[in-house]
């Protein structure tokens, strides 16, 4: 995946927290180099170069401490959290396909009927999360509005949560949560 002018300092929040809901969405990886590139000490001297492609600079996710060398902890930004965030939400999907396969498996070989409905829910909300990656794309990505707020994305992992739960509760009654 590459959207070198989407990651610039002055872009939407969403566009760092956004990469793995993309990354789930269209089964990408995401590979990003120049993480911490400044062209000189950005403490002193900040980017700002109107004649520039990217005027306010690309969006650096770490900076050197400022107080180098008796510091070396690196300084890290919202983008870099708000990717962080994004890597997450994607650990998340992942853990829901995988507690559903898992289920689905317990469910098929005891002949489990019972399990179909948190089966369902699951499957729904894997469902709308995929769908959501796409509107993540659209808007921050292609320009197409679709009028996306944060608050759903967090209440959208909110929901996958309580389905991993859930569905954690079932493998750890049938004890087969490591298969």
């Amino acid at each position: 995946m590459y959207f070198m002018d989407t990651f610039m300092a002055d872009r939407p929040t969403m566009n760092f927290r956004g990469i793995g809901w993309i990354c789930w969405r269209y089964k990408l990886g995401y590979y990003h180099a120049g993480s911490t590139w400044y062209m000189s000490n950005p403490w002193e001297v900040p980017w700002r170069n109107p004649a520039h492609r990217y005027r306010y600079g690309p969006a650096v996710y770490i900076y050197p401490n400022p107080e180098y060398p008796q510091k070396i902890e690196p300084v890290n930004t919202i983008r870099w959290e708000l990717l962080r965030e994004g890597i997450e939400d994607y650990e998340y999907l992942w853990l829901l396909r995988d507690r559903i396969r898992k289920v689905e498996k317990v469910a098929e070989k005891m002949g489990e009927k019972r399990y179909k409905k948190y089966l369902t829910s699951a499957k729904d909300v894997l469902g709308k999360a995929t769908q959501l990656g796409e509107k993540v794309l659209n808007e921050n990505y292609l320009a197409i509005p679709s009028r996306l707020k944060p608050t759903e994305v967090y209440k959208m992992r909110e929901e996958i949560a309580i389905e991993i739960q859930n569905l954690n509760t079932i493998l750890r009654e049938k004890n087969i949560q490591k298969e």
